[in-house]
């Protein structure tokens, strides 16, 4: 699944500590962060943030704290690639012409890559990039991460490699009217582009359709569904399909975001923006558990699939509370509050990161990592702190 943001996260760092890497040096500016993200290993985690400066800056740092670098300004973060490695990111700031920019997990190295980052092969050997044809429709393409070349595999974009390897599925155009959108569905190919599949199904006319994510074992995939695709903000519902072409999807959530499937696939999670309620739910859409997440927009899985960490407050804003909860996934036990935050993540190691606003300057955050029972807690990120 791609990120998300997506939403992400085998080795130990042993101890918290260390120096700072040379050049590391302390921001002018106090950072409003909006993007962290664990490297699937959990060793390596990236943040993304906005300053006084007006533009979106990219930094790396490691667990034990012995390197923290800043990459670039004007990034925004594309996926870790599944190997740990190395980090993708995107500007897209020449209009029609964006640039991907694939970076060591150091932050070192860093190298650009023409088109729009999509989505890393599971061997994190090539990854996917969609580019504008003549014709002003998206072309994606399969791109070797180490030679740079390429080649076409399908008009659309919005793609995501299935976690097996095989398959590659993506949104594409199927007809286009007056509505400025037109209508999609999701469809999917052999690495080779042969072997066409629509698995969107064909329920609602004029509806817009975008990948969520695979299934953990390639069997199953999430889409987002907007009907109709005219009407403006659309209505969106959330729906799980086979990745056979049987196109029999079931609706898991109407009106539905912040969607995930949990590590092992058994178990899904989504938001309700009618009721605001964070939803965990089967495959087969039954809801099993429900927590009272108020405005919370954030969420993830805890690494082997039983927990799971989210956000809740009362207002939307830069200006809200949001506090950080987690819990277990199954609903017994109460949700145990670990503090005021945003962006919460669980890595692969066993800690939850997370930003925490007015813990530098000018109401500025820095980022924090803490382990769910509360036993350990650190400052993972630098800036000039209050008081």
């Amino acid at each position: 699944m791609r990120i998300a943001l997506a939403a992400l996260a085998v080795g130990l760092v042993t101890v918290l500590g260390g120096g700072v890497a040379a050049n590391a040096s302390r921001s002018e500016f106090s950072p409003y962060i909006f993007q962290v993200a664990w490297s699937p290993n959990g060793n390596w985690l990236v943040f993304a943030e906005y300053g006084s400066t007006g533009r979106f800056s990219i930094s790396v740092v490691r667990l034990d704290r012995a390197v923290q670098r800043r990459i670039r300004d004007g990034l925004y973060l594309g996926a870790w690639s599944p190997d740990s490695k190395h980090i993708a990111f995107i500007d897209d700031s020449v209009p029609g012409a964006p640039t991907t920019w694939i970076v060591s997990a150091n932050g070192l190295g860093l190298r650009s890559f023409n088109g729009l980052f999509q989505d890393w092969s599971p061997d994190s050997r090539s990854f996917l990039v969609t580019r504008r044809s003549r014709a002003y429709a998206a072309e994606l393409y399969v791109v070797d991460s180490q030679t740079g070349a390429s080649r076409f595999l399908a008009e659309g974009g919005g793609a995501d490699w299935s976690p097996n390897g095989t398959r590659i599925a993506f949104t594409g155009p199927i007809r286009h009217n007056a509505c400025f959108s037109g209508e999609s569905r999701i469809f999917s190919v052999n690495v080779d582009g042969t072997d066409r599949r629509q698995l969107g199904g064909d329920g609602t006319p004029w509806t817009l359709q975008s990948i969520v994510g695979w299934a953990p074992d390639s069997s199953r995939l999430a889409y987002y569904e907007s009907f109709p695709a005219c009407d403006f903000p659309p209505t969106r519902a959330t729906f799980i399909v086979p990745a056979d072409g049987s196109r029999q999807s079931t609706e898991i959530g109407h009106g539905a975001d912040l969607v995930a499937w949990s590590p092992g696939g058994r178990r899904f999670a989504v938001r309700e923006r009618e009721d605001d309620r964070l939803k965990i739910v089967t495959p087969d859409g039954a809801t099993t558990t429900t927590f009272p997440s108020a405005t919370g927009r954030e969420f993830g899985w805890g690494p082997k699939g039983g927990s799971v960490v989210f956000s809740a407050g009362d207002e939307i804003g830069y200006g809200s509370t949001e506090r950080i909860y987690t819990a277990r996934a199954n609903g017994t036990g109460r949700p145990r509050l670990l503090g005021v935050g945003t962006h919460p993540t669980w890595s692969a190691l066993g800690w939850i990161a997370f930003a925490k606003r007015g813990s530098c300057t000018d109401g500025g955050e820095r980022v924090y990592v803490e382990r769910p029972d509360g036993s350990r807690f650190h400052v993972l990120s630098r800036c000039k702190p209050t008081g």
